[in-house]
């Protein structure tokens, strides 16, 4: 089910950013939210959010306000990871950079209803893709309006996460790559200076790819109580969230709220009042199929489990309701490319 342009789709924190930076060109906030519907308290509220047509306009007025077409870049650099909430948090406490990019593309939604993040291991690279709701995708073909605030939206989202994980990691980034789905804007100078020169316009797909290695990088701020605390608090949000979700994030979120339950997809149907085929199709349309992500909730929990040195991984393979512990470690190497007493001993050496 497609969201509405009027539903509240968005985190209203990542508009009062907008303003924030907008006064800094010496624009009032009560330019900024001319015609809006919003106030300057209420953007301030917890758990506010605004709408795709509120956010159309907010981000219009910006760049016309301030003569600025690459404001949605300077935004997404000035954009911390607590910015983005406790997804952020959540991300900012993961062991390694595999597991934070794990937690953003699974919570995603959390922040941006109207958008979801993926992401594969494919020759040795990670490629990581954002994906636009149907309803987006199909007014963006006659609204110039809307091709100008999703690009907005995708400047900020990629110039932030570049940010991020050049903080995390310490890392230049240098072996990133870039492709937009939007062609070639007239501030193409600005994207080097951020993402330097693997950059490509009218792809098609907005998508950043890294060598995979990348993903075993050790996080410096990593806390296990704290990212089990976000998580936690992530997954709520998830699963309580008004706007229409696709079926493969309802699964999802029900598999973190009965976590180490795995149901094969006749019972998992019963419980969405569905007959398996349905399921099955409505998944392959969002790009998806239950194994895939009972694959995805599985290896996370392995990883999560490998950490607790108290657990033998006969006790892991067990609570994944694996047949045997070489079944166990098969798979886990298909998934990581290396065993589980492989990965226990890299990452709790750190």
């Amino acid at each position: 089910m497609a969201i509405g342009l009027d539903e509240k789709v968005i985190a209203a924190n990542y508009s009062a950013a907008i303003v924030r930076l907008a006064g800094n060109y010496g624009i009032s906030e009560n330019a900024v939210l001319e015609g809006v519907g919003i106030t300057p308290e209420e953007l301030q509220s917890t758990g506010q959010a605004i709408s795709m047509n509120q956010n159309i306009r907010l981000t219009s007025n910006a760049v016309a306000l301030t003569n600025i077409p690459h404001l949605g870049l300077i935004l997404g650099q000035n954009l911390n990871v607590t910015a983005h909430g406790m997804m952020g948090i959540a991300v900012m406490s993961s062991k390694n950079v595999g597991d934070a990019l794990n937690v953003a593309c699974q919570y995603f939604k959390t922040r941006f209803a109207a958008l979801s993040a993926s992401s594969e291991v494919k020759d040795d690279m990670c490629i990581v893709t954002i994906q636009l709701d149907s309803v987006i995708s199909d007014r963006m073909n006659e609204d110039p309006s809307m091709r100008e605030a999703v690009r907005f939206g995708i400047d900020t989202l990629t110039s932030s996460a570049c940010s991020i994980v050049r903080l995390l990691t310490q890392q230049s980034c240098n072996e990133f790559s870039y492709q937009f789905s939007y062609s070639t804007p007239s501030y193409y100078d600005e994207y080097k200076k951020i993402f330097g020169d693997s950059i490509s316009f009218d792809q098609g797909v907005n998508r950043i790819s890294f060598p995979a290695y990348i993903a075993d990088l050790a996080l410096p701020f990593y806390d296990e109580v704290t990212l089990q605390l976000a998580l936690k608090s992530c997954s709520k949000s998830l699963s309580k969230q008004q706007v229409p979700l696709l079926l493969k994030h309802k699964i999802r979120a029900l598999l973190d709220e009965i976590e180490g339950d795995f149901p094969d997809v006749e019972a998992l149907s019963r419980k969405f009042n569905m007959c398996s085929r349905t399921v099955r199709r409505k998944l392959q349309a969002e790009g998806t199929s239950y194994q895939k992500i009972l694959n995805d909730k599985r290896q996370e929990l392995a990883k999560k489990y490998l950490l607790d040195s108290s657990l033998s991984i006969i006790q892991i393979a067990s609570e994944l309701k694996f047949v045997a512990p070489s079944s166990f470690s098969r798979i886990f190497k298909q998934w990581t490319g290396i065993l589980p007493t492989e990965y226990r001993k890299r990452h709790l050496k750190r």
